[in-house]
């Protein structure tokens, strides 16, 4: 295993460890996220911050908030690990989350999360033309997708507008990734959109995706439906595919044995291997990249979402 992979997760675990002793009972899941946001941004756990954000958000959210206990926890350790002034960037989101309100979108983490893309994505001058472009966005993908698009996709809707990525370009995506095999699923749209980020043939990227999907099965790393958006991570990486399914093989045969990462399952044994081979791989790149980052942001609110829809 290489130097560098070690040491992340050495971090990852040394981060795990502090969440967990100051917030023992907060679900699992959100610690490991808020630890690889942290790494990500790399910056140092800060317990002490996370907490006063969270009272913050008690104090500030109202009693019909939908940001509950677990998500006042998730996104307290999100914005502490990201945002220069959390305090400032949650009072956005509230207003944000109000304007969705307005259109109809209430339930509890959905809201959020939503809240939370706009203040990554947004101008705060023009938020409320990016949500009514957004709601267009997910109005078609309604009808395109009747049985599959659901409240937790408004999140994907900001960010293909954010993209400028119409439905139609991501549907090419969604088409070309079913003929290749893959299952009409709530994750397989996310999939479609950050392979569309590509600007690679659709085609040759759904067989791309197809193979990476069983190669990992083939080394009893299949991922279920909901997680599949991890592989447009994979794709969207500059390394030789086999290369990329060694290090996730690698990284997670190591993770394995990791204080508070061996109970993970991997489905999400794979997502975290993937979003620290992909932080790396954005590390290594001059300047920020806009579109990269956004698949980044695409698959995170992704699999936050299907594990909300697990444990609700």
């Amino acid at each position: 295993m290489k130097t560098i992979d070690r040491a992340v997760l050495e971090e990852l675990s040394e981060s795990y460890h502090l969440l967990s002793k100051a917030f023992k009972w907060r679900m699992d899941f959100y610690k490991h996220m808020i630890a690889v946001a942290y790494l990500h941004n790399h910056k140092p756990v800060n317990v002490y911050k996370i907490q006063s954000m969270m009272d913050y958000m008690e104090l500030n959210a109202g009693p019909h908030s939908t940001f509950n206990e677990g998500v006042q926890f998730l996104l307290s350790g999100i914005l502490c690990a990201y945002e220069d002034d959390p305090e400032k960037t949650f009072d956005t989101m509230q207003e944000y989350g109000s304007h969705l309100h307005a259109i109809g979108f209430r339930k509890p983490i959905f809201v959020p999360v939503s809240t939370y893309v706009m203040s990554r994505v947004c101008d705060v001058e023009s938020y409320e033309s990016h949500i009514h472009s957004s709601n267009k966005i997910f109005e078609q993908l309604s009808r395109r997708h009747p049985f599959l698009t659901k409240a937790d996709d408004f999140p994907l809707a900001l960010l293909m507008d954010s993209s400028q990525t119409d439905v139609a370009t991501v549907d090419a995506y969604y088409q070309a990734l079913l003929k290749r095999g893959f299952i009409k699923s709530e994750g397989l749209m996310p999939l479609a959109f950050v392979l569309s980020l590509s600007g690679k043939d659709k085609d040759q990227v759904a067989k791309d995706c197809r193979r990476i999907f069983q190669e990992l099965g083939g080394i009893r790393l299949k991922l279920r439906l909901e997680y599949d958006v991890v592989l447009g991570l994979l794709n969207l990486i500059e390394k030789d595919a086999d290369e990329l399914i060694e290090e996730v093989h690698d990284l997670v045969r190591n993770m394995r044995h990791v204080r508070g990462f061996k109970w993970l399952g991997k489905d999400l044994w794979v997502t975290m291997a993937v979003l620290i081979i992909y932080s790396n791989y954005l590390d290594s790149k001059e300047g920020v990249d806009h579109l990269l980052e956004l698949a980044r942001l695409t698959t995170v609110t992704s699999v936050i979402s299907a594990v909300a829809i697990q444990v609700s």
